[in-house]
């Protein structure tokens, strides 16, 4: 990459605050129209542009008046859209603890306030919460009572306190709320889930209260499963944050190891901390030394590369997962959700009772592609 270019500045703004060996050059020169038309809409786009602010403040890229303002503007957004969703937080603190139900929240609106030097950082574009299985159906009736609505239906009744990663919510303000039963979808979900992890060890600061989160450890081996279990090309956002639980905030190797043997998902966390250090050029640290020669066991190898073979695709996630299913009952369970489910859902994701079973022989067959 040449210094200027679009990917170079995305990978400048990427490493912002990181030790990183392949870190590009500032830039001498101001970028191009075109070129800050690219940089912008995709920060926009990736939630960067406090990463891309914070660039532009510390001196290493050079804009002109009106980008500086374009991109003050597009900043704004996300922070006022991230402040809806700190309030949206709280209320949903109050609303589960009124309950007496278990969770912790993650990603976005946790990591920001914890993890980053300034929460502007990090923007989101969600809440992502944790719920412990005890207490699902008391959270799933909250999201009802208040009028939210869920993004598609249940399989069938118990699947997702059961099997499910999470259940996507349109808040009536039309704020977005993911209920968690686990940090993952598919093979690496099925033993990463509430139950082990709750209550939660740790907490962060949010408008004078402190609210639950997962201690560092579990949450650097979330970052690394989802940069290797969520979208086909990891986002730039999230291969970010397993860099910066990684390499500035540092839980203990010993920690991380623990947290993801008892997983049984090593393999993939190890992997998510590659996938880091190659895109984003880290320099040596412990962690990334322990991703490099870590030995997993034939269990966590077979997890990783089901999820890979995947590839993002939910049909051949949802058809993997399966064999990792523990129990001849469960599995049964299972099998039967994925191969007849309730009629809404069926009609809602599949396009009527002939759509599912197309969509379980195109993911056997890998013709879903």
């Amino acid at each position: 990459m040449t210094a200027g270019t679009p990917e170079s500045l995305i990978t400048l703004v990427l490493t912002h605050g990181l030790a990183a060996t392949g870190r590009p050059a500032p830039p001498r020169t101001v970028p191009s129209e075109h070129d800050f038309d690219a940089v912008l809409a995709l920060a926009r786009r990736e939630r960067l542009t406090g990463l891309l602010a914070a660039t532009v403040a510390a001196g290493e890229l050079v804009l002109t008046d009106a980008q500086r303002a374009r991109l003050a503007e597009a900043h704004r957004d996300a922070m006022l859209a991230c402040l809806a969703l700190e309030r949206l937080a709280l209320v949903v603190h109050d609303a589960l603890a009124a309950r007496g139900v278990g969770h912790a929240f993650l990603k976005g609106v946790a990591w920001a306030q914890v993890h980053y030097p300034d929460p502007s950082w990090r923007a989101y574009g969600d809440v992502d919460v944790l719920v412990h299985p005890d207490g699902w159906d008391d959270a799933v009736a909250w999201c009802r009572s208040v009028g939210a609505v869920r993004h598609y239906p249940e399989p069938r009744p118990g699947f997702d306190r059961r099997f499910g990663r999470s259940v996507a919510w349109t808040m009536p303000d039309r704020l977005e709320l993911d209920v968690h039963r686990s940090l993952a979808p598919g093979p690496l979900g099925v033993t990463v889930t509430a139950d082990d992890l709750l209550p939660a060890a740790a907490t962060f600061r949010l408008a004078g209260r402190d609210l639950p989160r997962l201690e560092a450890a579990s949450e650097l081996v979330h970052a690394a499963l989802h940069a290797v279990a969520g979208d086909r090309v990891p986002r730039p956002a999230v291969l970010r944050d397993v860099a910066q639980l990684a390499t500035i905030t540092r839980p203990g190797v010993a920690e991380v190891e623990a947290r993801a043997r008892a997983g049984r998902v090593g393999a993939a966390v190890a992997h998510g901390i590659r996938l880091a250090a190659d895109r984003l050029g880290l320099a040596p640290h412990p962690l990334l030394h322990w991703a490099n020669t870590y030995r997993p066991g034939p269990d966590e190898r077979r997890r990783l590369r089901a999820t890979l073979a995947a590839d993002g695709s939910y049909a051949r996630q949802a058809w993997a997962t399966l064999r990792f299913v523990e129990g001849l009952r469960a599995k049964a369970d299972y099998l039967r959700a994925l191969a007849a489910p309730a009629a809404a859902y069926r009609d809602e994701r599949d396009g009527g009772r002939l759509g599912r079973p197309r969509r379980l022989l195109a993911a056997v067959t890998g013709h879903d592609r």
